[in-house]
């Protein structure tokens, strides 16, 4: 090839580099172009939260069920008492494994639910929808359990038990004031005094226990101690069951070991990195 066309080619390519090169300083330049002539982590981090979305949408509405059928399900108590359900046991589950987000929107809807379809059909009596305690019972139960969900799922990293004792004493607090101030002077005409019959909510601390026992049976076979704690993948590798991963300490082949020893090695350092991780 001639001289001056080896030169030409040289150039036509180093002003295909130069333009390339260009253009890609321009794409991170004007963020207004499309995100795929950029960087595509913004997808990957994009469809990420997404899927985080659905499942705290579609664990809030599992877990909103449960506790309104397991307050359709309550003891009736005598007024100015609503009733006695198993509903915090799922409140309580929900909050500590799920999260805060989830543990607030399954106790004030759930409880809301289940409330007022309990009273529709007279599960609880004296405070069916016609009756003048039904509002102020629905507002009670919404501000005394949503908050309280997501009291014990912001402070469960602290002290789990202390969480769930924090919570229902802000439950009982929430109906003591809600009863004090407007139930019994205002709606009902009476003292103030009979508001502190809401300190019985208190018995509320019992279910600790049984939620205690299911959070271990779900950390048992899941293997996770927070479900959303981390991605998808974390949740899957974050058992603590001693496992060997062959074909994965590639490193470990060129020492002087044997291929059992490596294995047992890496098993030994994959299992503490993985506890680790899950404490």
């Amino acid at each position: 090839m001639p001289a001056e066309g080896k030169e030409t080619k040289l150039t036509n390519v180093s002003v295909r580099a130069n333009d390339r090169s260009e253009f890609l300083s321009t794409t991170r330049t004007w963020p207004i172009l499309p995100s795929w002539l950029g960087a595509t982590g913004d997808k990957a981090t994009s469809r990420s939260s997404s899927r985080n979305r659905t499942a705290t949408i579609a664990q809030s509405a599992v877990m909103s069920a449960l506790v309104a059928v397991l307050t359709v399900t309550a003891i009736p108590l005598p007024p100015p008492l609503s009733s006695l359900a198993l509903a915090p046991v799922v409140i309580f589950v929900g909050s500590i494994f799920l999260g805060p987000r989830v543990g607030f929107v399954s106790g004030a809807l759930g409880s809301a639910i289940g409330f007022t379809v309990a009273s529709t059909f007279g599960i609880i009596a004296g405070a069916g929808p016609d009756s003048a305690l039904f509002p102020i019972f629905l507002v009670g139960l919404v501000v005394a359990r949503g908050p309280e969900g997501g009291i014990v799922g912001l402070l469960r990293k602290k002290n789990e038990v202390l969480a769930m004792v924090v919570g229902t004493v802000y439950e009982t607090l929430a109906f003591f004031l809600i009863d004090f101030f407007y139930t019994y002077p205002i709606l009902l005409s009476m003292p103030s005094n009979f508001a502190y019959l809401d300190f019985g909510t208190l018995i509320d601390l019992i279910f600790i226990i049984p939620a205690v026992i299911v959070l271990r049976y779900l950390r048992t076979h899941l293997g996770v101690r927070y479900y959303d704690v981390g991605t998808p993948s974390d949740r899957r590798r974050t058992s603590c069951q001693p496992r060997v991963r062959l074909g994965t300490f590639k490193a470990m082949l060129r020492g002087p070991m044997s291929r059992g020893m490596k294995e047992k090695a890496g098993a030994r350092t994959f299992w503490r990195s993985n506890c680790s991780r899950n404490s």
